[in-house]
């Protein structure tokens, strides 16, 4: 009779045969353990949602600073030229302003900078080939002090820079 009610309740019983004894032990029902917020896979979803905010905001900030880099070119651009300043270590403060200067160019030191290819508006002349030439860099002296100023006369084409005519009829 003892059997059978130690049947019937390891049956219908939350109670488990320990295999070293044979007695039964109550194994009691745990929750499962709950994994660390950075090692669930789905956690891994969010990624790719919070990037994606996170570089529109980026985009949306960096459109306002061009629109507004571009607003002071323009401004700057239709202004009326103001003096070079007598300290040219406070030069950096007249970023993109147009300055008035009187002197002459020294053509001796004139330096090339190339081979650069060709500015993006003339791209578009040349059926989208590349073109190289040089950025044209001439030291100006300053007529009312002895100090020079480098000024970027701009770029030539290589076929255009290769005669030495041109480059005097240029000067």
């Amino acid at each position: 009779m003892m059997q059978r009610v130690y049947t019937h309740l390891l049956r219908h019983s939350r109670t488990q045969r320990c295999p070293c004894r044979s007695v039964t032990s109550q194994v009691p029902r745990t929750a499962p353990l709950k994994k660390p917020f950075w090692k669930d896979a789905n956690n891994y979803l969010l990624i790719c949602p919070i990037t994606c905010v996170g570089l529109a905001i980026w985009q949306v900030k960096r459109k306002e600073w061009k629109e507004n880099l571009i607003d002071t070119i323009k401004e700057r651009y239709e202004m009326d030229p103001i003096q070079l300043p007598k300290d040219l270590s406070t030069v950096k403060d007249f970023d993109l302003y147009p300055v008035k200067v009187r002197g002459h160019f020294d053509y001796a030191n004139e330096v090339y900078i190339g081979p650069r290819s060709d500015t993006p508006e003339r791209r578009h002349q040349t059926l989208g080939g590349k073109v190289s030439g040089v950025y044209v860099i001439t030291p100006f002296k300053l007529a009312d002090r002895d100090e020079s100023i480098l000024v970027n006369r701009g770029w030539i084409e290589n076929d255009y820079f290769a005669l030495e005519e041109n480059r005097k009829k240029a000067q």
